[in-house]
């Protein structure tokens, strides 16, 4: 069997190590449906990183924000991501919490 979808929701992991492996993974991973990140509080550069990753990925079609601070670079990623992703259908970034 195949993992098709994934919740790290409320995980304080990506404080405690290099969030880098896990952001390649996704950018090439072929099963991954749902990826879950809600509330873990996602530094800037991983989020960053995550869309521009995400920009690649061509199976992912749901994923999960929500109480996550996004800021302008990564609310920019994040347009970009949009405008090239074609297979993600369904964003939640509800209660994000916007900075400049």
């Amino acid at each position: 069997p195949k993992l098709k979808g994934l919740s790290l929701a409320r995980n304080k992991l990506f404080g405690q190590f290099d969030f880098k492996p896990f952001i390649n993974s996704i950018k090439v991973n072929h099963t991954i449906v749902i990826l879950a990140l809600d509330n873990i509080q996602m530094p800037p550069e991983m989020i960053v990183a995550l869309f521009d990753a995400l920009r690649y990925n061509k199976t992912l079609n749901k994923l999960g924000l929500s109480d996550n601070p996004i800021q302008a670079s990564g609310r920019d990623m994040l347009f970009k991501l949009l405008k090239e992703n074609r297979t993600l259908t369904t964003l939640d970034v509800s209660r994000e919490e916007t900075r400049s």
